[in-house]
């Protein structure tokens, strides 16, 4: 049975293969798939061995061979040339080796197949990442984690014992290795619970400080306030982007949703979003989808009363985190011409202005940590006002810089080799894609960080190719959900890069899930980003607050906050009901 906070069964029918040892073999009744087990290290014997079972199994049974990593690395291309003469599913750990087993196998069948527990785990990730292994062979408590990778390097999986977990996980499409005979197994949707109406709730949030930076200067957010219902009246709620074509995009999701149980969370995701999503309508399908998965985890949170970190398998060690306080490009009351900005750059009272706004979020409420935006028009200003920055508020804190990707490489790099000196913690997207930020980082002794290169497993499928970056700042709503960014952060060790959380005008409800994932998340060990003081309205209760430079996990059930309806209602834009 699977466990009903794990999200339900994502794949309805699951195959079995039963192991069988090879010097032991008999004929099954209805079985279809064997996987043959052996310690034999001869390799001669083992031939014979193989021969005999299939002689004895018959033509109907698919075969496949799981050995002990016993054999001498110079036996393994009669081993492969002989199992592909037998048609063999996959030959799995055929020698300690990793890298002489992948190089015999690289060409044609069999498969390589590999037991991950019997290597250290970025060695055999950047073998399947380089297409030497083609099945996984894996345990059911490390399943979750390598389906992930799994998925991500087109190699399949093979749960060993436990068709339930197999039935959760996308990459799990090799037959589950049982002990002892057993039909497929069969996972029905449940049908306990009823969606019976979402509500989409546009609001539009007034800002404290005007944000500027390289990509706009805007004073009000836009998000979409999600409340999802039950025929039983349970709710759960979530938060996304406000833009009317993310609008469109979560009515016609939230229509396929009506009459489901929210608890099928994975089935769900496939059902509204599907394989292709990202591939017509972007970064739009990808915050439609984050509001709604949202809003599905507050719903089984509340249903079964534990916070969202726990129903993600979290610890409850980690109760609150490092803030990062963002800082404008410049402090304006009004946007101003971006003709303008010369003017203001060359008035010395510009960068006290700046210092001192900075110190101030440092006295209170505590700040720590400082992202610097940056308007991409001059390196002269960037360099002055970070160098100030970093004199005011001591070696200690950190500091990061976001030029928004708005430097071409040459000149990026100039810049940042001028800001080396300054510790930063990191910096920030300065010039935009792949390739040329992979160019800067062999360049830089400073870490590298992006929130826009690097923004969905296409991408990240290309960075473990050609490594760009050091840090994934992984943004919810851009990446999807709270589903998504649990299998970020499945992979972040496995591939080598730091992960820590992305801020961009979230509310609340928005700012409460980051934390919740962050809190499930062990390789989110950097200050999180934390927007939400300048935001006039937080739209929820109780408020979350920076208490000496830290914000803690809301510990109620779900997302751990209630919308605050008053202040939904001062700022509410339309309201869409999506109902049968």
């Amino acid at each position: 049975m699977v466990d009903p906070r794990s999200g339900g069964a994502l794949r309805s029918r699951v195959t079995t293969a039963l192991a069988m040892p090879l010097d032991a073999v008999s004929k099954p009744g209805n079985v279809r798939r064997v996987v043959l087990t052996s310690s034999e290290r001869d390799v001669t014997t083992l031939i014979a061995q193989l021969d005999a079972a299939a002689k004895a199994l018959g033509p109907d049974i698919d075969l496949a061979l799981r050995l002990e990593a016993q054999l001498d690395p110079t036996d393994l291309g009669r081993l492969r040339e002989h199992g592909r003469k037998l048609k063999l599913g996959y030959i799995g750990d055929p020698c300690a080796d990793l890298a002489q087993a992948c190089s015999t196998f690289a060409h044609g069948a069999p498969p390589l197949a590999v037991s991950a527990h019997r290597h250290e785990p970025q060695t055999l990730a950047r073998a399947m990442r380089d297409g030497g292994v083609q099945v996984l062979l894996v345990n059911p408590d490390a399943a979750a984690t390598w389906s992930v990778a799994a998925d991500m390097t087109g190699v399949e999986l093979a749960v060993i014992g436990d068709v339930a977990v197999a039935s959760t996980l996308r990459a799990a499409t090799q037959p589950v290795i049982v002990p002892t005979a057993m039909p497929d197994a069969t996972f029905s949707p449940s049908s306990t619970h009823k969606i019976t109406r979402i509500t989409l709730h546009r609001v539009k949030v007034p800002m404290r400080q005007l944000y500027v930076s390289a990509l706009y200067m805007r004073r009000t957010t836009e998000r979409i306030v999600i409340e999802l219902e039950t025929a039983d009246g349970q709710r759960g709620f979530g938060e996304t982007n406000g833009t009317d074509e993310v609008l469109h995009i979560v009515q016609r999701m939230a229509q396929k949703l009506l009459g489901q149980d929210p608890l099928d969370r994975l089935r769900l995701r496939h059902l509204i979003a599907g394989p292709t999503v990202g591939s017509r309508n972007g970064l739009a399908e990808w915050a439609a989808l984050a509001g709604l998965d949202m809003a599905l985890f507050d719903w089984a949170g509340r249903h079964h009363n534990m916070p969202i970190w726990q129903l993600l398998g979290g610890t409850g060690n980690r109760r609150d985190f490092e803030a990062v306080a963002h800082i404008p490009a410049l402090l304006l009351d009004e946007p101003i011409d971006r003709s303008e900005l010369p003017r203001r750059f060359a008035d010395p009272a510009t960068v006290q202005q700046i210092v001192e706004h900075a110190l101030h979020l440092r006295r209170d409420p505590g700040f720590t940590a400082f992202k610097m935006k940056c308007t991409g028009t001059s390196p002269e200003w960037d360099v002055r006002i970070l160098t100030a920055l970093r004199e005011a508020l001591g070696p200690d804190v950190k500091l990061r810089w976001d030029p928004n990707a708005s430097y071409p490489p040459a000149q990026a790099t100039v810049l940042c080799q001028q800001l080396e000196h300054l510790n930063l913690e990191y910096y920030e997207d300065p010039i935009h894609g792949i390739p040329g930020m992979a160019q800067l980082r062999r360049r830089m002794k400073t870490p590298l960080a992006t929130n826009m290169c690097v923004v969905n497993f296409d991408h990240l499928v290309h960075f473990l190719h050609q490594p760009c970056v050091d840090v994934v700042l992984a943004d919810l709503v851009m990446w999807g959900g709270i589903q998504s960014m649990m299998e970020l952060g499945a992979v972040a060790p496995l591939f080598g890069f730091d992960l820590t959380i992305h801020s961009a005008f979230e509310c609340g409800l928005g700012m409460a899930a980051n934390l919740q994932v962050a809190a499930a998340l062990d390789p989110v060990r950097r200050a999180i980003d934390f927007g939400l003081e300048n935001m006039v309205h937080e739209l929820i209760v109780p408020h979350i607050p920076v208490r000496n430079g830290r914000v803690a996990v809301p510990q109620g059930p779900g997302l751990g906050v209630e919308p605050n309806w008053d202040e939904i209602g001062r700022c509410k834009m339309d309201a869409t009901v999506v109902a049968p």
